[in-house]
């Protein structure tokens, strides 16, 4: 079955309350009523990009020096451990805002010289198909990375916070 990321948009109430209501994790990721939903990336999922995405990333954010608590190293892993789950994290509106600004500048260019192969296989970048596959891994890259961008913009536009799952 694999490893996938989701995303959804939340407002700052519902992310302050989740430490106290867990439940309420699986409620918000499980919607798939779009018909209740007003807006329309309110819920996006990268599929099984989020760890490639999260080593071009986190690689561009170290290149120009700004390290790995840099907003765009933190758009798939930031945020904060719901219950100690590192599978669920909530982000602040704030830094939803931060990742959207870093996001909103980065070109297909910059993704494309953070790709590594080898270097994503030697760290057990997930899944295991970077070798293998090589441009097509990084096409199937770039084809997530707009959702990615999309979702923390609309987000970010919106003043939501965000609720991180991977499962």
């Amino acid at each position: 079955m694999g490893l996938y990321a989701s995303f959804r948009a939340i407002d700052e109430q519902t992310a302050e309350s989740l430490q106290d209501d867990p439940d309420t994790v699986e409620r918000l990721l499980g919607e798939e009523d779009e018909a209740e939903d007003p807006a329309p990336l309110a819920i996006v999922d990268v599929d099984k990009a989020w760890h490639g995405l999260h080593f071009l990333l986190t690689s561009i954010a170290e290149s120009s020096g700004a390290g790995e608590d840099a907003p765009l190293a933190q758009a798939i892993l930031g945020g904060e451990p719901l219950h100690e789950d590192e599978d669920v994290r909530v982000m602040t509106a704030a830094e939803v805002r931060a990742v959207a600004a870093a996001l909103a500048v980065i070109t297909e260019e910059q993704l494309r010289d953070a790709f590594d192969p080898e270097a994503m296989s030697a760290a057990d970048i997930y899944p295991d198909i970077w070798v293998r596959d090589g441009e097509e891994a990084l096409d199937y890259l770039l084809i997530h990375f707009p959702t990615l961008v999309g979702f923390y913009r609309t987000s970010a536009d919106s003043g939501h916070a965000a609720l991180l799952r991977i499962c």
